[in-house]
């Protein structure tokens, strides 16, 4: 009688011991899987493609000054000529404000909503060269006319991997330096250095960079949160 009590509690205590033993092994991680492609990259257009982005403001410091969503979306489309468009929204809290961009011959372009001129955005990987001029519309101000500037920018030869809260993406490096313009009544504005990362889902991520008593220091980052490719 005293075996057989001994043997059902050696069974139970090993059936206990292993059970345990389950409850304790470490949980396999999910796998992280990269999204894009390593090879290609591009803001795709259609009618309902949209992107969200959380930006972050901060200090010299690095403390944050604020923190807001940003949404970039396409909500309409129209030809011009033999040219196809479309109307891309960014809203930030309560603002919005609306441009014209097109994808032509592997590069964006975009335009304002009052004139026909087409500015340079980006040019797609791959292509014949890893560097080109990125134009930002200068608005006049204190009797200076309107201008366009030609900010010169880089491309990565290859992709890497970037993080963002959705998760992680190929994406290629795009960087252009701080760009200081000086005008003829001695006025100098300047636009700060800035890297962006693009993936073949759109832009995945944007640093940008200013300047206090002489030093840099990244001032916003933009990170996709969420997105919609129709």
């Amino acid at each position: 009688m005293k075996n057989r009590l001994f043997s059902r509690t050696l069974i139970a205590l090993c059936i206990a011991t292993f059970v345990a033993c389950e409850k304790q092994q470490p949980l396999a991680p999910e796998p992280d899987t990269i999204l894009g492609n390593p090879s290609v990259a591009g803001i795709p257009l259609a009618l309902g493609n949209k992107w969200v982005y959380a930006e972050t403001l901060l200090d010299p410091k690095g403390a944050i000054l604020n923190t807001e969503t940003v949404t970039n979306e396409i909500i309409r489309e129209f030809a011009d000529g033999t040219q196809h468009w479309f109307v891309l929204r960014t809203t930030r809290g309560q603002t919005s404000s609306e441009i014209y961009v097109a994808n032509i011959n592997g590069a964006q372009y975009y335009r304002n909503q009052v004139d026909s001129l087409s500015l340079l955005y980006l040019i797609f990987p791959p292509s014949s060269s890893n560097s080109f001029n990125m134009e930002r519309p200068v608005p006049g101000l204190l009797g200076i006319p309107d201008t366009v500037v030609h900010v010169p920018c880089t491309i990565s030869p290859t992709s890497s991997i970037v993080r963002v809260p959705i998760g992680r993406f190929f994406a290629f490096q795009y960087t252009s330096p701080q760009v200081d313009v000086s005008f003829k009544s001695g006025f100098t504005m300047t636009i700060g250095m800035m890297e962006l990362y693009l993936s073949d889902q759109g832009l995945v991520s944007l640093v940008g960079y200013s300047n206090f008593q002489g030093n840099q220091y990244v001032s916003s980052i933009q990170e996709l949160t969420d997105v919609t490719i129709r």
